[in-house]
C-alpha cells in the first residue's frame, strides 16, 4: 500500500505537466510536434522513475525527489518548446522563463534532501539525469546561432556513459565533488544567457568557458578512474602473484609428500635399525633380570630348606646310577654267564634252573631299568638281603659234609 502511494506522486506530477503543456500550446498556438515531444518526455521520465522506485522498494518518494519530479515536468515543457522552434519561431522569453526555474530548482532539491534527511542514491541519479537532459535541450537551441560545437556541452555526459559500455572501469562509482554542481550550474547559466541573445558578442565566450570547465570536470573524473583502475590492477596482479606462489608451494608440498611415500628416506631406515637394536637390548635385559630372579629364588630356597637340596642331589645321583646299572649288569653277564646263573639261583634257590624269568625279579628289573631312584634303592637292599640269606643257606647246606669229611 505504501508503494502505491509513492507511485501516485510521479503520476500526479506528470498529469499536471501534461496539462501545462496543453495550456501553453493552446495559448501560444505552437506546433503539435513540440507538444508531442513534451508529452513523450513526461511519459518516459515518469515510467523510468516508477520502475526505479519499484526495483528499490522505496518506502516513500521524499520531498527532495518531489522537487526533482517538478523540475522534470518543467524540462518536458522546455523540450517541447525547443522542438517546436525547429518548425516555427517560439517566444524566447517563454522558453527562458520556464528554463530558469528548472535550473534554480537544481539547488533547491539538494538543500531539501539535506534538511529532511531524504538523500538517496536514486535521488542523486534522478537529479543528474534531469540536469543532463536540460543542458542537452538548451545546447541544441543555442547551437542554431553559435554553431554545432555547442552541442558538445549537452552530449558530453552521454558520450561518457557510452564510453562506459566499452570500458567497464569508467562505470565505477565516483566520489562526491561539489565542483561538479558548480560546473553544471555554470553550463545552465551560460546557455540561458546565450539563448536570450542580449549580448551576442559575449555569448560565444561564455559558452566556450562553460565548455572548458565541463571538459576539465570530466577529465578529472576520467583521470581519477584511470588511477583507480591502475591501483586495482596492481593489487590484482599482486594477489594473482600471491595466489600463484601459494599454488606452487602447495604443489611442491604435494610432490614432497608423494616422494616420501614412494621412496623411503635413508634416515627412516637407520631409525628402524636402531629401534630393532634397542628392542633386542631390552629383551636381553629382561632375560638377565629373570635369570637373576630365578637365582635369588634358588638361593632363598637353599637357605630355608638345606635338606631338600641334599635329598634332591641323592635322587639325581641314584637316577644316574639307575640309568647306568642295566648296561653294567648286561656287560657282566656277557663276560661271565655263570655269574648270572648264580645270581638267579641265589634269588630263588628252590625255583627251576632254566626259568630265570619266573624267579629272577631283580634280574628282570635290572634288565629293563628301575622306574625311579627310590625303587632302585629298595630293590638293591632287598636283593642284597636275599643274596646274603641265600649265601648263608648255601654254606650251611654244603658245609656239613665238608666238616665231616675233614
Amino acid at each position: 500500500m505504501a508503494i502505491q502511494k509513492v507511485h501516485l506522486v510521479p503520476i500526479g506530477t506528470a498529469i499536471l505537466g501534461a496539462a501545462a503543456v496543453v495550456a501553453v500550446w493552446v495559448a501560444c498556438a505552437l506546433s503539435w510536434i513540440g507538444g508531442t515531444a513534451a508529452l513523450l518526455h513526461l511519459a518516459i521520465s515518469t515510467a523510468l522513475l516508477l520502475a526505479a522506485l519499484w526495483r528499490r522498494r522505496a518506502p516513500s518518494l521524499g520531498w527532495a525527489n518531489a522537487v526533482t519530479v517538478a523540475r522534470s515536468a518543467l524540462v518536458g515543457v522546455v523540450t517541447g518548446l525547443v522542438v517546436a522552434s525547429f518548425v516555427a519561431p517560439v517566444p524566447t522569453p517563454l522558453l527562458v522563463g520556464i528554463a530558469a526555474p528548472a535550473l534554480a530548482l537544481d539547488a533547491v532539491d539538494g538543500w531539501v534532501a539535506r534538511r529532511t534527511g531524504s538523500a538517496s542514491e536514486l535521488g542523486a541519479r534522478f537529479d543528474m539525469e534531469v540536469d543532463a537532459f536540460l543542458l542537452l535541450v538548451l545546447s541544441a537551441y543555442v547551437a542554431r546561432t553559435l554553431g554545432a560545437w555547442v552541442l558538445a556541452i549537452g552530449l558530453m555526459r552521454y558520450a561518457f556513459v557510452a564510453a562506459g559500455w566499452a570500458l567497464p572501469w569508467l562505470r565505477a562509482q565516483l566520489p562526491p565533488r561539489y565542483w561538479r554542481k558548480v560546473v553544471t550550474a555554470a553550463q545552465g547559466i551560460a546557455l540561458t544567457l546565450a539563448a536570450l541573445g542580449l549580448v551576442p558578442a559575449l555569448a560565444g565566450l561564455l559558452v566556450g568557458v562553460a565548455l572548458a570547465l565541463l571538459v576539465e570536470s570530466f577529465g578529472r573524473d576520467v583521470v581519477w578512474l584511470a588511477r583507480r583502475r591502475s591501483g586495482h590492477a596492481a593489487c590484482a596482479q599482486r594477489e594473482g602473484r600471491r595466489d600463484r606462489e601459494h599454488h606452487d608451494a602447495d604443489r611442491l608440498d604435494d610432490d614432497g609428500l608423494r616422494h616420501e611415500r614412494e621412496v623411503p628416506r635413508l634416515g627412516d631406515a637407520e631409525q628402524a635399525d636402531g629401534e630393532r637394536e634397542d628392542d633386542r637390548e631390552q629383551a636381553r635385559d629382561h632375560e638377565q633380570q629373570a635369570q637373576h630372579g630365578r637365582d635369588r629364588e634358588q638361593a632363598t630356597a637353599q637357605r630355608e630348606h638345606p635338606d631338600r637340596e641334599h635329598d634332591a642331589g641323592d635322587r639325581v645321583e641314584h637316577e644316574e646310577h639307575a640309568e647306568r646299572a642295566p648296561d653294567a649288569v648286561e656287560d657282566e653277564e656277557q663276560m661271565d654267564p655263570a655269574r648270572g646263573e648264580k645270581e638267579d639261583r641265589a634269588e630263588d634257590p628252590h625255583g627251576p634252573r632254566n626259568a630265570p624269568a619266573a624267579s629272577g625279579h631283580v634280574h628282570t628289573r635290572f634288565r629293563f631299568g628301575p622306574p625311579s631312584a627310590e625303587a632302585f634303592v629298595r630293590d638293591t637292599s632287598a636283593r642284597r638281603k636275599e643274596f646274603n640269606r641265600a649265601l648263608d643257606g648255601f654254606g650251611a647246606a654244603g658245609g656239613g659234609p665238608a666238616v665231616a669229611g675233614g
